[in-house]
């Protein structure tokens, strides 16, 4: 089965990281991705990441900032406070690049989009590499 997801856009707030119980980083963000024919009109996709990408999310990207995302669909629910079920769909982040910010993308490369490479090249999973996370890590 296939299940994924690949997109380019713009964090529209910054990245709220939190710890789960086991002490898991879990970043959530949404991403602004402007419509392929219609680009007065974006759609804004949840995203989660976890462990190190989690961390590295929250320390070098802010709101407005392009990031590159790839990652599986995942779909829930739950009950809000009136009862009412609610349904969710969140991409859970595989692999993120870190793009340039709206505001150096109009001026040479500066020390933030340095840092920004140095952070790509430390959230790029190994040749083989699997992430493992137990039903426990996850937030919902």
């Amino acid at each position: 089965m296939i299940n994924n997801f690949v997109g380019v856009g713009r964090l529209t707030r910054d990245v709220d990281l939190r710890y789960s119980a086991s002490g898991t980083a879990v970043a959530n963000f949404t991403v602004a991705i402007p419509r392929r024919y219609d680009k007065e009109k974006s759609d804004f996709i949840r995203c989660v990441a976890f462990k190190k990408t989690a961390e590295l999310m929250a320390e070098y990207v802010r709101k407005g900032h392009q990031v590159g995302i790839e990652g599986s669909i995942q779909t829930g629910s739950y009950q809000n406070k009136e009862g009412q079920t609610i349904y969710t769909t969140d991409v859970i982040v595989n692999n993120v690049q870190f793009l340039e910010s709206r505001a150096s993308s109009a001026q040479p490369r500066t020390t933030d989009q340095q840092r920004i490479d140095k952070a790509n090249e430390m959230v790029k999973p190994s040749e083989g590499q699997q992430v493992d996370i137990s039903d426990s890590d996850l937030p919902f």
